[in-house]
């Protein structure tokens, strides 16, 4: 098979190099990244957050009310005599209620940390520390897809470059600002100007 884009002129050849070495970046080009996604992934992180304190503390009711429950119900008493100690479930309740609304404070943390970019590490380590809450398996989706997209955004290089200059002094607004004023004027130019 001959190739059909050999005789074209380096401008009309879509697949031709430009003279550049794999890897290296086109003239021009500056990499947006996903520094409009911080800030997203702040928001998802305290509504995480919210759901793992919710259910840590419906654990922590659970120890506490359970023992209550079973001591009340005369049939069960009875069947209880053979079976684990009554303090077996506060422990266990009480000690994963504990743990989740840990996890879920953390995150809530976090989440408005991310939200004024600040603590980046932080907010990949309360990520990764949500997926403790994926043991229960009420929050295993939510708390997966928010790891995987939230280190997706936490890794990015212009994010950490965004969380870097709000370190050294800058304000969140005037890293936003410009961000969205290199967004415009790229917009500008791949538009084209008005009709």
């Amino acid at each position: 098979m001959d190739n059909p884009f050999r005789d074209l002129e380096p401008e009309q050849n879509p697949y031709a190099n430009f003279g550049m070495s794999p890897g290296e970046p086109m003239a021009g080009r500056v990499d947006v990244g996903m520094i409009n996604h911080v800030r997203v992934v702040g928001i998802l992180q305290v509504v995480q957050g919210s759901l793992v304190l919710l259910v840590g503390l419906g654990l922590g009711v659970m120890g506490l009310a359970m023992p209550m429950i079973m001591r009340a119900d005369p049939d069960f008493r009875e069947e209880m005599m053979d079976g684990p100690p009554m303090w077996i479930f506060p422990v266990i309740y009480g000690g994963m209620g504990i743990a989740l609304s840990a996890v879920g404070l953390v995150q809530i943390v976090a989440g408005v940390r991310t939200y004024r970019f600040r603590n980046r590490v932080f907010g990949i380590v309360a990520i990764c520390l949500g997926m403790c809450a994926s043991l229960t398996c009420y929050c295993a989706p939510t708390a997966i897809g928010l790891m995987i997209y939230g280190l997706i955004v936490y890794l990015n290089g212009p994010v950490v470059v965004a969380f870097d200059r709000v370190q050294q002094g800058e304000s969140v607004d005037q890293v936003l600002a410009s961000h969205y004023a290199f967004l415009l004027e790229r917009m500008k130019y791949a538009v084209g100007p008005p009709m």
